[in-house]
């Protein structure tokens, strides 16, 4: 069966300890950082599960200039000057 074209599934996630920590700050921010927080964990929900993140979506855009700066970088746009960063290295989606 064939792989759908909007559907990849890194070998693994490889998920900061600071991301994580900084995720954890942001819900202690109040009300605009638990928005950001919860923009940047349902990215990271989306992508563990194995769906990319398409373009279009109001959540989290992608930043304009991602992908031609860093080979293989997506940059999500979390607003308020806050971005989600991910890069593939040999199937191994850090964050």
């Amino acid at each position: 069966m064939k792989e759908s074209a909007h559907v990849k599934t890194p070998k693994l996630i490889c998920l900061s300890p600071k991301v994580i920590e900084r995720i954890a700050s942001l819900r202690m921010a109040g009300t605009t950082g638990v928005l950001l927080a919860g923009k940047a964990e349902a990215i990271i929900s989306r992508l563990k599960s194995g769906e990319t993140w398409q373009a279009d979506r109001k959540i989290a855009p992608r930043t304009a200039l991602s992908e031609k700066r860093i080979r293989k970088c997506v940059k999500y746009d979390l607003g308020w000057g806050f971005r989600l960063i991910t890069l593939l290295r040999s199937d191994i989606l850090y964050e």
